[in-house]
């Protein structure tokens, strides 16, 4: 129980320092984007998923909704083994949780082209604003990110942070690769882009 609730801590101050996307949710909230600050900017050292409401994601739904597992968790976003091919990796313990508007996995790659023991995080959003997602992206490039052509309807790599961001038929995405120490990237931030694009394709492939 006390290694559940200290992954579920960790995934929710995660969630709590990348761009923040606008979309439709039952609190109609329209969050706004900084790119200074270091609580959800996508250029800081631990920029990972993005929530509707501005605040940190809840890991785990509720009721029918909701569900959460360890080891042999199936992500909502994407078949674990579209991990297993993007990374050449052999995935350890793994996480999933959704709710009615978004999805979240984890997974612990046990061995990768990018290292041992790191960790892929993704979030999925619906309905988010095409222009938002432009806004937050133009603020990103500013600060040193990488725009990516031919990727669903828009994309950008974040190279300090090892994340990806993307947005495809109306759903946006995060996918960030991090090494256990705080906020650490992997040193080939080369492969972890190609990776993460790679597996960027087979979430946009699945819907």
């Amino acid at each position: 129980m006390r290694n559940r609730h200290l992954l579920v801590c960790a995934r929710v101050t995660l969630a709590s320092v990348v761009l923040t996307w606008a979309v439709g949710c039952s609190s109609g909230s329209s969050p706004t984007h900084s790119a200074a600050t270091t609580s959800r900017s996508p250029v800081t050292a631990k920029a990972s998923t993005p929530h509707p409401s501005g605040a940190a994601a809840s890991t785990s739904g509720s009721g029918a909704e909701g569900a959460e597992g360890a080891a042999g968790s199936q992500c909502r976003i994407v078949a674990n083994a579209a991990v297993t091919t993007a990374f050449a990796a052999t995935i350890g313990p793994n996480s999933a949780s959704y709710d009615a508007n978004s999805q979240r996995c984890s997974f612990t790659l046990v061995s990768s082209n990018v290292g041992r023991g790191v960790i892929l995080t993704m979030s999925r959003y619906q309905a988010v604003a095409r222009e938002t997602f432009a806004a937050s992206k133009a603020a990103a490039i500013a600060s040193g990110a990488q725009a990516i052509s031919g990727l669903g309807d828009d994309a950008y790599f974040v190279p300090s942070s090892a994340n990806l961001q993307f947005l495809s038929g109306g759903a946006a995405s995060a996918l960030q690769v991090q090494t256990r120490a705080a906020g650490g990237v992997p040193s080939d931030i080369a492969s972890v882009k190609a990776d993460l694009i790679a597996l960027a394709r087979a979430v946009i492939a699945a819907g």
